[in-house]
């Protein structure tokens, strides 16, 4: 069951990233590289995000 529930907690993180505002395929790939999970990801400060080549704010 711990398992189930596990699994459950990472297919709703990669949910919550997939759609989020301004987050494609490339975006989120790079992501993943760099931080090796979705609740990793969600877990990133700004700054933290910000060290990925290609992400930041838009000017």
């Amino acid at each position: 069951m711990a398992k189930a529930q596990e699994n459950s907690a990472d297919i709703e993180n990669w949910l919550k990233l997939i759609r989020a505002d301004g987050v494609g395929p490339v975006t989120f790939a790079k992501m993943i590289k760099h931080f090796g999970s979705a609740e990793r990801i969600l877990g990133a400060s700004v700054s933290e995000l910000a060290k990925i080549d290609g992400i930041g704010f838009k000017t």
